[in-house]
Order: structure tokens, then C-alpha cells, then sequence
């Protein structure tokens, strides 16, 4: 009988001990969930178990009641203060004339400094306001930083808008949005960001109605069930992708196009993604923007901002 090489009864008891003890998002997703990305054993949000309430239907939700629209963002550590500098300028180029609301908390890592430099983002022709929400405060023991994301559940709260386009602080905005605001639904999203079903994404890119009712539900449901914090998945982009996944419309992978899975030709200097359509939304999901190097062809659309656009608005 041949003996088993030693190397070999090494990498074996790497490969367990690795998979076995290290609670990494991609470990635990390929584990954990369906080809759709909602966890084996826990279906997507059922009205006879979880009943929801709902401000509008069908056609109704396109009905204009405050004539008011609003981007959505947050900002919660120094660091993401840069790529907010290059989602407001793309902004600015794509959708003049618009506002973005940056969400944060009393208690997040920004000094005066920071918010100062997110105040006078704003300009005559793209409005940048910083407002103070209250932290949804569910932490997370397998990504920390996961926790600091479920203040996304604010925007449901802003009712004194029509419609919310909520967008990850990494993301670059190429095209026009502002028609969605005729989507007859209550919530819309991109289920996936790349060619490959897997490439499932769950929240980066949100289209919404507030609606206070629809907020404090979910924000119920998060807070006292345990099961839908989804902790070692993908936190609040999960529980978003779970609770409308029977009830939202689907948009396609233009307007959320993860920048190392979508992109299938950089011919000259224009963007295509799988089907053949330009990119709407850029999304730097994998390697944030101040990852990219001058040399990365990704570069230019990763550090786009223009001085020009930098200026606050005169006081």
C-alpha cells in the first residue's frame, strides 16, 4: 500500500482548518445560500408569514404627490469621503440639477474636517446635503463593518420625497436616473451585477417609495429577528433582497455594473457590459476606487472628479 505524501496531508488540513474557522462572506455564501442568493433553508419574504404594509401599488406609486426626488447615500468613516467626492461629480455631469442626501450618524468616525468637505460638495447646479439619522444600531460578529450599514433603512423614512434612488458611496453614475420616477412599483433593484447568476447583488442599488409604514416593518423585523440580520451574508443587502424579492421589479445590469464582473469591452475608451448596453451605474464593489492605479484602465472613471465641480456654493 502506497503511503500518502506528506504535502498532501498538509494542504488537506489547511483546506479544513481554513474553511472550518474562517467566517469570510464568500465562504459562508457559497455555503449558506440558493443560486439566488437568499440562504438555504429561509425563502425570500411570504405575505402569510411576514404580511406587509404597502403605501402604493402597480400604476398609483408613479402618482406625484410632493414633486420631490432625492439620491441617497451615507457616509460613515473618513475614508469614504474621497469616493463621495467622485459619486457627486458623476452625479453633477449625469443628473444636474438634482439632490443627494448623505446619511450619518451623531457617533461615526468623521471629523468636522470631513463634514465641512461633504457640506461643500454642494453646488448651484447639484445640491449636497448632510443629515444626521438615527443608527439602526445591529451589529455584526462576522463584518463589522456590516453593521454600519442598515441606517440604509432610513431612506424608506424620507416621506416627504416621491421617490429614492439609494446608491453605494462606491459607485460612479453615468447616465441618466431620473426617469425611473415613472416605474409603477415601490421598489426596484438589480438582482445581478455581472454575467454569472451567482453575481448576485442585493442592495447596492435600491429604487424605492418611502413609506413610514413599509420602514417601521422592516425595521421591526431586522431588529428583533435574529434569522434575517443574515449576518454571515451580506447584512442589510440581503434582508432588502429577501423582503421585496416576490414584490420589486427587476432593472437590468447597466444600472448596477460591478467594474471586474460586468464589463465586456473597454473599446475605445466606451464601456459595453454582457448584452451589448453601456454601463448606467459603475460599481467598484470588489476593489474600492482608491484601490485603482493610474495604470488600470478603470482609472479614469474611478477618479473622474473635476475641480470645477469641487466648489461649494457661495455663502
Amino acid at each position: 500500500m502506497r503511503s500518502v505524501p506528506a504535502s498532501w496531508v498538509i494542504t488537506v488540513l489547511w483546506l479544513f482548518i481554513w474553511h472550518s474557522l474562517a467566517p469570510t462572506e464568500v465562504a459562508s455564501s457559497a455555503v449558506r445560500t440558493n443560486i439566488e442568493g437568499i440562504p438555504k433553508g429561509l425563502e425570500p419574504r411570504r405575505e402569510k408569514a411576514y404580511p406587509s404594509p404597502r403605501c402604493c401599488c402597480g400604476g398609483a406609486c408613479a402618482v406625484s404627490h410632493t414633486g420631490k426626488h432625492a439620491f441617497v447615500t451615507s457616509v460613515r468613516t473618513s475614508r469614504y469621503v474621497q469616493p463621495l467626492k467622485q459619486l457627486v461629480c458623476s452625479l453633477a455631469e449625469s443628473n444636474p440639477g438634482q439632490l443627494l442626501i448623505v446619511m450619518g450618524c451623531k457617533d461615526d468616525d468623521l471629523s468636522e474636517v470631513d463634514k465641512r468637505a461633504i457640506a461643500n460638495l454642494s453646488t448651484k447646479d447639484f445640491k449636497v446635503e448632510y443629515r444626521l439619522v438615527p443608527d439602526i444600531g445591529i451589529q455584526n460578529v462576522f463584518s463589522p463593518r456590516f453593521a454600519l450599514n442598515w441606517i440604509k433603512l432610513n431612506s424608506w423614512n424620507m416621506t416627504e420625497f416621491d421617490s429614492v434612488v439609494n446608491l453605494d458611496t462606491d459607485m460612479v453614475v453615468l447616465g441618466d436616473l431620473t426617469h425611473l420616477r415613472t416605474l409603477p412599483t415601490d421598489f426596484a433593484w438589480v438582482p445581478y451585477q455581472g454575467p454569472k447568476r451567482w453575481w448576485h447583488n442585493k442592495g447596492g442599488f435600491v429604487f424605492l417609495r418611502p413609506c413610514q409604514a413599509v420602514f417601521q416593518h422592516m425595521l421591526r423585523l431586522a431588529t428583533e429577528n435574529e434569522e434575517l440580520q443574515f449576518q454571515d451574508l451580506h447584512a442589510e443587502q440581503t434582508f432588502i433582497d429577501w423582503y421585496f424579492y416576490y414584490t420589486g421589479y427587476r432593472l437590468p445590469i447597466p444600472y448596477n455594473t460591478n467594474v471586474h464582473k460586468a464589463l465586456t469591452s473597454f473599446k475605445g475608451g466606451k464601456l459595453q457590459t454582457p448584452g451589448g448596453a453601456a454601463p448606467i451605474v459603475l460599481h467598484f464593489a470588489n476593489i474600492k476606487p482608491w484601490g485603482i492605479q493610474p495604470e488600470d484602465k478603470l482609472y479614469k472613471w474611478a477618479h473622474r472628479c473635476k475641480e470645477a465641480q469641487a466648489k461649494p456654493v457661495d455663502e
